[in-house]
């Protein structure tokens, strides 16, 4: 199982002790860091990509990836994606919004999804509440995952075991 976890890393990245942090904290409780994913939103990758791109190589030699999220919000370039060194890409709900609607927003989505997954980039569509989004989505063979609210809404750790030990998310 792969987890995302969702942590404000901007400040802690700045820090250069942060690595060591990381390698502590998966000798301490012997997690397996390919299947953890830090995220960093692609507004703040954009304020201090020159110095993230090193810290981002560093933590993939851990074994944990990196994933940019809010996809094409920001200050989106195709040329952040070829600098900055992520094994997941996060595009932003916003296009969900309008997918059953708006041309745009099916394109984007296709051809960010068709970009990522030839250049080995995992992709993952935020936002998705509703029944016919998912629909709309499902031929999108290049989406790698799929995540929002029509699979479960945030939860406390005490809810989402019990329901995922109850196999509601399997």
């Amino acid at each position: 199982m792969k987890i995302i976890q969702n942590i404000s890393i901007y400040l802690q990245l700045l820090d250069d002790s942060f690595i060591d942090f990381l390698k502590d904290i998966l000798n301490k409780y012997r997690l397996t860091p390919n299947t953890l994913f830090l995220e960093l939103t692609e507004t703040s990758i954009v304020k201090n990509k020159k110095d993230l791109i090193q810290k981002f190589k560093n933590i993939q030699e851990l074994g944990i990836k990196v994933a940019m999220d809010d996809f094409g919000v920001g200050s989106s370039s195709l040329g952040l994606l070829k600098e900055i060194p992520i094994d997941m890409l996060k595009i932003d709900k916003i296009f969900v919004k309008g997918i059953n609607s708006n041309k745009f927003d099916a394109t984007f989505i296709q051809f960010i999804g068709s970009l990522c997954s030839k250049a080995n980039i995992t992709t993952c569509l935020e936002g998705v509440e509703l029944e016919s989004e998912l629909n709309s989505i499902k031929i999108f063979s290049d989406i790698d995952m799929i995540q929002g609210y029509f699979y479960g809404k945030p939860a406390t750790y005490d809810v989402f075991a019990d329901e995922f030990l109850n196999n509601k998310y399997l």
